[in-house]
């Protein structure tokens, strides 16, 4: 599959809206099949989750070429949590992991392309978080 180079602008959407800090390793996102992506939220930033115990998911998506804007998530992974939803919402697949007992989570995208459901030729520009707790 041809690489290409994503830029990578992490939404982070919280109850409150503020942004958290996050990164990712490596640094440089390439679209490639097999290449593992792990992506690190340091919740201390955010009064919500700062010393949430979890479970902890992340709602999940990407922006697109074909995306008409940065809110235009393509290829979601789960519907958006609410009251009557959460079993589908909150899966092993969207599930962070916590470090220790430390403040940060992790989720580790084994491949790209699979882990989106991506079709073949699709680019990637942007992936895009919202964390949650669960419902």
């Amino acid at each position: 599959m041809k690489k290409s180079i994503l830029t990578i602008l992490i939404l982070l959407l919280t109850s409150l809206g503020w942004a958290q800090i996050t990164t990712t390793n490596p640094s440089t996102i390439i679209q490639q099949t097999g290449s593992t992506i792990t992506i690190t939220f340091d919740n201390s930033y955010m009064s919500t989750l700062n010393g949430n115990a979890g479970p902890l998911y992340v709602h999940t998506g990407v922006i697109t070429t074909a995306s008409t804007s940065s809110s235009d998530w393509k290829n979601v992974i789960t519907p958006w949590p609410n009251s009557s939803n959460s079993s589908l919402a909150n899966t092993t697949a969207n599930k962070l992991t916590q470090i220790g007992t430390t403040t940060k989570w992790t989720l580790t995208i084994p491949d790209i392309n699979t882990y989106y459901n991506l079709s073949t030729g699709t680019i990637v520009q942007q992936i895009a978080f919202a964390q949650q707790q669960s419902l």
